[in-house]
């Protein structure tokens, strides 16, 4: 993409990402009990599997026609501004939270 030095690399650097990104959805769901109470956890963490359900679903399908449309760059932009979008989205949910 913008910067590619080897093959090897690029695969050495997607497999360090994912190792460093696996535990943080668990992580999430397993701290749910703490942050929503008990009597709400049970919906709470099925709220969380079909939101993870639906991102699994639709996201790499417009990623594909966004790469087929415009081209492969294309897609790293939108993951930037996805990763933007759930950042202010959790700012959010946290203020609203805290007070």
């Amino acid at each position: 993409m913008w910067l590619n030095l080897s093959s090897v690399l690029s695969i050495a650097g997607i497999v360090i990402i994912g190792f460093a990104i696996a535990p943080v959805f668990p992580a999430l769901v397993s701290d749910t009990k703490d942050r929503v109470g008990e009597n709400h956890a049970g919906n709470t963490i099925g709220m969380q599997m079909s939101a993870a359900s639906l991102g699994s679903a639709f996201i790499p399908a417009f990623m594909g026609i966004l790469a087929r449309q415009i081209s492969l760059e294309a897609i790293t932009a939108a993951l930037t501004i996805l990763f933007a979008l759930l950042l202010i989205i959790y700012a959010s949910a946290t203020r609203r939270v805290k007070g």
